[in-house]
């Protein structure tokens, strides 16, 4: 799994850069075959927003969440894609179970 770290209009310290891609990183506990995660952070206004790009086997799952500060909204925005693979993974292991029997 490849995971790239973008900041926009801004300079990043090493703790912010360092939880994104922690994030990041746990996203293969709830679904495996992950390709690629672009993390994308912005500020515009004082609002810092995260925004995580997950490929996935011919999908790409998207989410986004804004705050105060680039802690929260990491936190925030992986918890989205938490969701998100684990909606995915019950999918696929539906269609898999359907078609074995």
């Amino acid at each position: 799994m490849e995971i790239h770290v973008t900041a926009r209009h801004i300079h990043l310290t090493d703790e912010e850069n360092q939880a994104a891609i922690d994030s990041a990183q746990h996203f293969t506990k709830y679904f495996e075959p992950i390709i690629r995660v672009d993390a994308v952070l912005t500020e515009t206004a004082g609002v810092k927003e995260c925004e995580y790009h997950v490929k996935v086997q011919g999908q790409t799952l998207i989410a986004k969440d804004s705050g105060s500060d680039f802690t929260k909204s990491v936190h925030n925005s992986s918890v989205k894609i938490h969701r998100q693979l684990e909606k995915l993974k019950t999918k696929r292991d539906d269609v898999r179970s359907t078609l074995s029997t």
